[in-house]
């Protein structure tokens, strides 16, 4: 009586499974009919506009490849640490743009402009190391122990929370070696966030973003980078001030999901940085050598920016 008892208890939950799989799964699907007209309608409206950012990408990525095959070998000879870095901060703001129009395409302002905050940052990064030059490459470089060694208590503690074994003594005692040593190198400043940077940078006291931002004199998206922040943050301003939310005559607009909304300014931000990062990479090799290859993105940046702000204009006129 008992196993028979268990036996259909057994069956009627794996019934039960089976039709809550079978409701998710058809929401799903309602859920991607929904992602895909949002999809289809940007791309009726701003298709031709990302389809140049797309462009001004596949160029700075295949310039910086090319740049990479000519200068790789003298670079390495010559232990030029600018070139190592700001090929590798090339490369990473090739990708967070990638991921920028991936998410403009499906009609995430919100999100392609939380992820231009960091190419920003990689902008920003790269046009300070070239213009100080091997010293600062070099701290941006060994900054990583020094973030090694704030991570370790916090990796340490999830190790043996998950069950694994967590740093050993002689790891702990290589790790404060490694960062004692830093210290006698480069000085008790070399701490903090941008402790890499505080060689360089000639302001007294601590350092933060927007000093590094002056520094290379491309402050002038601030504004845009503090809003992104609140985008990035669940901060009740982030949330209400979200570039994809729609006019809402009720005065409770709500964004769930992807809307046709916000599009231009990440655009817009993300075209201006890729170039900068870009442009970065092309001067940290020998002088006069790129400046054809320059001028070419200058050009391609100023068309897709009038573009951009054709569709903005006309999307927004009324009557639209």
């Amino acid at each position: 009586m008992l196993q028979s008892l268990t036996k259909h208890s057994a069956s009627t939950d794996r019934h039960e499974s089976d039709e809550l799989l079978l409701q998710i799964l058809k929401q799903a699907r309602r859920e991607r009919r929904g992602a895909a007209a949002t999809k289809r309608l940007v791309r009726c409206v701003w298709g031709a506009s990302f389809d140049l950012l797309s462009g001004l990408l596949h160029e700075s990525r295949i310039l910086g490849e090319q740049f990479v095959g000519s200068e790789y070998d003298r670079a390495r000879t010559s232990n030029d640490t600018v070139f190592y870095v700001l090929m590798h901060l090339h490369a990473n703001a090739c990708l967070i743009a990638s991921e920028v129009v991936s998410l403009l395409e499906l009609g995430h302002a919100g999100g392609a402009i939380a992820r231009w905050r960091t190419l920003y940052e990689v902008n920003i990064y790269a046009a300070f190391i070239l213009k100080h030059g091997a010293k600062t490459a070099e701290r941006y470089i060994r900054h990583m122990h020094v973030k090694d060694s704030e991570d370790l208590p916090s990796v340490d503690a999830a190790l043996k929370a998950a069950g694994a074994e967590g740093f050993s003594s002689a790891e702990r005692e290589a790790l404060a070696e490694l960062n004692s040593q830093l210290l006698k190198r480069y000085g008790e400043n070399f701490h903090g966030g941008f402790g890499w940077a505080k060689g360089a940078c000639g302001k007294k006291g601590r350092l933060v973003f927007s000093d590094i931002a002056s520094d290379v004199g491309l402050g002038v998206h601030e504004m845009f980078y503090r809003a992104a922040s609140h985008l990035v943050h669940p901060t009740w301003k982030g949330i209400l001030d979200n570039p994809g939310l729609p006019p809402d005559p009720s005065g409770e607009p709500l964004l769930a999901g992807p809307s046709d909304h916000g599009l231009w300014l990440p655009a817009e931000l993300t075209t201006q940085s890729i170039y900068g990062a870009t442009v970065s990479f092309l001067s940290c090799g020998p002088a006069g050598g790129r400046m054809k290859e320059i001028d070419r993105l200058a050009n391609c940046v100023r068309l897709i920016s009038d573009r951009l702000r054709e569709v903005r204009d006309r999307s927004t006129a009324p009557g639209s």
